[in-house]
């Protein structure tokens, strides 16, 4: 069996199981806080096993088991409200309404019985949210490109139903000047051999800060560097280098993070990326519209978690809570953000 063949075999186990299982209470709300970053979430090294390119998703993969079961939700619905919880909104001053800033597009292909749609976009300095459906295929590769053709790296979010509908984000790069919109490119393909479902489209653009910080702290015989920040109306991108990067065992550090805001909030973080054998800088993502947090902001690493170096040569992996390591600082960063 190929790697191919297995990944199959391993997504189609896991959306059987998922039929079996019957949801508690609340359920949905506890997906979309995943989504959000306000839960923790698993999310693979890109060297990894699972690779958003080859036709399987990692959060999907997992969050297909509390997603397929039970309640059956329409694209629209649930689209809406995955997005909603990762798309800024304002509110409409004459009625009151939440509006989310995602633009609707509703555009779909049909080739040989497969329907690929378009559905939701959003674009701001940290990154680019779409919401899309597939149906009459289980397996596909979605990439992004912008107007001159370079492709957008993956974000850390993919997430979906068997259904077919799926949110991806993808890492917004480096724009010139403040513009209104970007021109984008979505290639949703099915197999290597056919060509791809191609959407054009134009997305409004929201921009941000970054804030240069260049921060040094060391604590526990660790140097961590904070070196900036990323404002967006989206989430707040925390950008980090960690010196060593590895303990003794190899194992690369991840970072726990909070945030002390300017107003007296306390915004934490569970989802990171990065610090890894192919990407040297740690980015921890924030949830939440912060740009209009002016004035002192306390960034306080908490802990350094080492969990067990990736043995390539193995499919899977099973260590036990004590193979990893927690490094205790705090290592505290104060900025000023105007």
């Amino acid at each position: 069996m190929d790697r191919t063949e297995f990944e199959q075999d391993l997504q189609g186990f896991f959306h059987n199981e998922a039929d079996k299982v019957k949801h508690s209470e609340g359920w949905w709300n506890k997906v979309v806080l995943m989504a959000t970053g306000e839960k923790p979430v698993y999310t693979a090294p890109k060297s990894g096993f699972f690779r958003r390119k080859l036709f399987l998703i990692p959060l999907a993969v997992i969050l297909a088991l509390t997603v397929t079961g039970g309640t059956v939700y329409g694209y629209s619905s649930l689209l809406k409200e995955v997005i909603g919880g990762m798309v800024p909104s304002v509110e409409n001053e004459e009625t009151g309404e939440s509006i989310s800033l995602a633009w609707e597009y509703n555009l779909s292909q049909t080739i040989d019985g497969v329907t690929a749609s378009l559905e939701y976009a959003y674009a701001d300095i940290n990154k680019v949210v779409v919401g899309i459906s597939v149906k009459g295929e289980k397996y596909f590769a979605v990439s992004l490109y912008n107007a001159n053709g370079q492709e957008l790296a993956d974000g850390p979010i993919g997430l979906g139903s068997a259904n077919g509908d799926w949110v991806w984000t993808f890492d917004t790069p480096d724009i010139d000047g403040n513009p209104s919109s970007l021109n984008l490119r979505i290639e949703i393909s099915i197999s290597k051999d056919k060509e791809p479902f191609i959407f054009e489209f134009e997305v409004p653009y929201y921009d941000g800060k970054v804030v240069n910080v260049g921060q040094m702290v060391e604590a526990a015989g660790v140097r961590v560097e904070l070196e900036s920040l990323l404002i967006s109306p989206s989430e707040t991108r925390a950008i980090f280098y960690i010196s060593p990067q590895t303990d003794e065992q190899g194992s690369y550090a991840s970072l726990l993070l909070e945030v002390l805001l300017p107003d007296g909030t306390l915004a934490n973080s569970n989802m990171g990326s990065g610090n890894n054998p192919i990407e040297d800088a740690a980015t921890k993502y924030i949830n939440g519209d912060f740009t209009a947090q002016y004035g002192e902001w306390v960034i306080t690493v908490t802990e350094l978690v080492y969990t067990p170096p990736i043995d390539k040569s193995k499919l899977y992996q099973i260590h036990a809570p004590s193979d990893t390591v927690r490094l205790a600082g705090p290592w505290v960063f104060t900025v000023w953000v105007e």
